[in-house]
């Protein structure tokens, strides 16, 4: 009986003091919150990923395009007709094979955009930290300070009852009466009060603080540590100043977004303005009108001959796809609608060299046109569209340089 009551008696100590280490607070220091914070929060973990995903743009924005090849068929009998099957005399067979040929370093561009993006994904993952620990700091703070606030209502209700006990042997010396001493003691439900809210708002610190940490941590075995003291040490205003400036990644991403637009200004106005020397260098156009539709990201060039008056308009969009362009006039002429632009030349051999010496791809050396006692030409400008040079011998002068 004795052995069992001595079992008993070591098993209840040792649940006792395995409750104790359970419910003991693990202080943390800001280090430590920290360490935990950023390890584990999922703002930054998706913002890390988004910044692995742009510099693996990187790779792929330097990247040629693929070449296309396309077979077709066309007219094979599927089924017997009238007794007689026949699947392939009749089918027709087509392939087409294509390659985008990007000019004026367009690849360089694009990589130089892909490297800015990356820059401005790493500045944008450096204000989210910041900004995050910043409201971790801030409720870090909050909680030495709610500490703080309970501790020194700890100390004014202890002191208070140092001071109840006073009245009290003042009392039973007859220095006071038992209606001074009961108002004393009515006096101490405010202390109580104060200590009472101090806890309540130490709590909900707390919980603030493990839900920016994710943590499931019961709130009696969470607390923080650290020093909690006013300093006297006063910065100059400028010295601040230069201090958010030098650790503001906001607008260092501003910056970068700048100069990404830079590039990509470069990259979508390149072909466009290389077209409009082009056209102005071979037929003697002048520009006449630059518009911008800003709601589809549209730019106009407007180009005008300045003795004959006609017009011929540009247009161009950021991330426009080349389509496949008939390389010769027969192709052309095998599609639906536009197929290719022609201009009158005063001097066609002169006209052909010109656009040849311009970049231009020879298509059909000048000869005689199906119209009579016309001359033409064919060359495909550096967008690969066909242009047709014609010299019309006429009394009057000719159009074109």
């Amino acid at each position: 009986m004795k052995g069992l009551w001595k079992r008993l008696c070591l098993a209840s100590i040792v649940t006792a003091l395995l409750a104790h280490s359970c419910l003991a607070q693990k202080a943390l220091t800001w280090q430590e919150v920290r360490d935990k914070f950023e390890a584990a929060n999922p703002s930054l973990r998706a913002g890390q990923i988004g910044v692995d995903e742009s510099r693996a743009n990187e790779i792929t924005a330097y990247l040629r395009p693929n070449p296309n090849l396309t077979l077709s068929t066309d007219g094979t009998q599927i089924a017997p007709n009238k007794g007689v099957w026949q699947p392939l005399i009749g089918t027709q067979f087509s392939a087409n094979f294509s390659y985008l040929h990007e000019r004026q370093h367009k690849r360089e561009f694009r990589l130089d955009s892909a490297k800015e993006a990356t820059g401005i994904a790493v500045s944008n993952q450096s204000d989210l930290g910041r900004t995050l620990l910043f409201n971790l700091r801030s409720a870090f703070v909050q909680t030495l300070q709610e500490k703080s606030v309970r501790d020194l209502a700890k100390e004014n209700l202890s002191y208070y009852d140092h001071v109840l006990n006073v009245n009290r042997d003042r009392y039973h010396a007859g220095a006071i009466a038992q209606v001074d001493l009961d108002r004393l003691e009515l006096q101490r439900v405010q202390y109580e009060s104060d200590l009472q809210t101090a806890e309540v708002n130490l709590r909900t610190a707390k919980i603030q603080m493990l839900a920016l940490l994710n943590d499931r941590t019961p709130v009696e075995q969470f607390d923080v540590t650290g020093p909690f003291d006013f300093s006297t040490q006063i910065a100059p205003l400028d010295d601040v100043r230069q201090i958010a400036v030098d650790n503001r990644p906001d607008l260092k991403a501003a910056l970068q977004s700048l100069h990404k637009a830079e590039t990509d200004h470069r990259l979508a106005v390149a072909d466009l303005e290389e077209s409009v020397a082009w056209f102005c260098d071979v037929f003697g156009l002048v520009p006449e009108l630059t518009l911008r539709v800003d709601a589809i990201d549209l730019s106009i060039e407007m180009l005008i001959h300045p003795s004959y008056g006609y017009r011929l308009e540009l247009l161009h969009r950021p991330g426009s796809a080349a389509d496949r362009k008939p390389g010769t006039p027969a192709e052309a002429a095998l599609r639906d609608g536009y197929g290719h632009v022609a201009f009158d030349v005063a001097d066609l051999d002169a006209g052909y060299d010109r656009a040849l010496a311009r970049g231009a791809r020879p298509v059909m050396p000048p000869g005689p046109s199906p119209e009579p006692g016309v001359r033409m030409a064919f060359v495909a400008d550096p967008e690969g569209n066909l242009v047709e040079l014609l010299h019309r011998p006429t009394e009057g002068p000719m159009p074109g340089p």
